[in-house]
């Protein structure tokens, strides 16, 4: 089951679950337009403010949605719901009313409309749930209508999806065109295959996009640290995220995330991530005092382009005990104190504190503690042992801790495996966060 919004080339499914519902059953309760085929062409012709979404179940429609008005010139769309009569009374519309509420509020429509008789106690009742409140009771044809209104609500928590939430199969172009026509419109971009020779299509992802770190890759495939001891490397490094902030800038975004920075530059890889020789001592604090120097350039630039410069944890495996910048909440805490710039904002990997909490035995609720400073939180999981990005649910415990953060952005991070459980995660922890 997908959701996605309809498009010139769907008239044929739309007017087949039309003529399949056109009963008293449907039309009793929904009759903006006959149920027939010339509907479905006028509704989906091309260039039309109004909106027509459905839920798919394979090539076959099940449920229909829309938001109607904005082309015979209304301030305020109406809001419809129609469920295929074989398919009623399975949650389906609460399903795709969920998604095209979504869709309304990330379009800014400050509020939406709708009628519902009063025989149809049901409906009113998703309604209500779904936060529309009565503003008006009229007579129709001897029955009783509530016309009802939703303001858009305040949005506690965003809500965005990894690039890598999928297996990448497409092109980076295509996979933000796909995933906004299904209802995944805020997308945090991250590495992704295959376009380093391309230019991040811009207009595709200004004002629905955040960056997170090594966005878009170079072709020389540079490894960034912040705190390198290498002075060619740290320029390097401190150019890049420059250009990044900027990109931020030029995309309306309202963060950016960066890695915390490594002791030393990696001598190699294993299954676990990147590997780093032993410090010497001394070599943290100096580590430390190069990262912060680096940091506070960074910090003027994203101030100056109002961009929230965010901080992530490190994921320390065994093999990289004390080789890692900012890994525990007491390296945090004490960062925080020593760090002299404006601000300090963290974005917190549920998956890296895992690993993390497990080799080195500290409490992952100690981050807890650092809530004011976590601005985001990246959601995935693991077993503990390596950084697994395992895909997370709307009960499992990295969503428990967002609810206790109370960060001002999520991401999922974790791998789904198919774009439909990808939606059904989506809009069940959308629900979840700002419910």
């Amino acid at each position: 089951m997908r959701f996605r919004k309809l498009e010139i080339a769907d008239c044929k499914a739309l007017a087949d679950f039309f003529e399949r519902n056109d009963d008293d059953s449907a039309t009793r309760h929904f009759h903006p337009f006959p149920l027939n085929r010339l509907s479905a062409e006028a509704l989906l012709k091309e260039k039309r403010r109004d909106s027509f979404f459905a839920l798919w179940q394979e090539d076959r429609i099940i449920a229909f949605s829309m938001l109607r008005g904005f082309d015979e010139g209304y301030d305020i769309p109406s809001f419809g719901l129609l469920v295929d009569r074989h398919d009623r009374n399975k949650g389906l519309g609460r399903y795709l009313s969920d998604w095209t509420l979504l869709w309304a509020d990330r379009s800014g429509i400050e509020a939406v409309r709708l009628n519902v008789y009063s025989d149809n106690p049901r409906a009113k009742a998703l309604y209500e749930s779904l936060g529309f409140s009565t503003i008006e009771s009229t007579q129709l044809e001897g029955r009783s209508k509530s016309i009802m209104r939703r303001q858009r609500p305040e949005e506690r928590i965003a809500l965005y999806v990894s690039l890598l939430a999928l297996k990448p199969a497409e092109s980076l172009v295509e996979r933000i065109d796909q995933w906004h026509r299904y209802g995944l419109d805020f997308i945090e971009a991250t590495w992704y295959p295959n376009i380093e020779d391309a230019p991040p299509p811009l207009e595709l992802m200004r004002d629905r996009t955040v960056i997170h770190n090594y966005f878009p890759p170079e072709p020389d495939d540079p490894f960034l640290n912040l705190a390198s001891p290498n002075e060619a490397n740290l320029r390097r490094s401190l150019e890049f995220y420059e250009n990044r902030i900027d990109l931020s800038r030029q995309l309306n975004a309202p963060w950016y995330s960066i890695h915390a920075g490594f002791i030393g530059d990696p001598i190699g890889r294993d299954s676990f991530g990147f590997l780093f020789q032993e410090p010497k001592q001394g070599e943290q604090i100096a580590a430390l005092d190069r990262f912060a120097n680096a940091l506070a350039a960074l910090e003027k630039q994203a101030r100056d382009s109002s961009v929230s410069l965010l901080v992530e944890n490190n994921v320390c495996s065994k093999s990289n005990r004390n080789k890692l910048l900012l890994v525990t909440p007491e390296e945090f805490q004490q960062f925080r104190d020593r760090y002299q710039g404006e601000f300090f904002r963290i974005l917190l990997d549920t998956g890296h504190m895992n690993v993390s909490a497990k080799t080195l035995e500290f409490e992952a609720s100690a981050f807890l503690d650092l809530a004011s400073n976590i601005e985001g939180v990246h959601l995935h999981q693991n077993d503990g042992e390596a950084d697994q990005h395992l895909p997370v649910f709307a009960n499992d415990w990295p969503v428990d801790f967002a609810l206790e953060v109370k960060p001002r952005y999520a991401s999922l991070e974790g791998r789904y495996s198919s774009l439909e459980e990808l939606q059904d995660a989506y809009i069940e922890i959308y629900r979840r966060l700002n419910g």
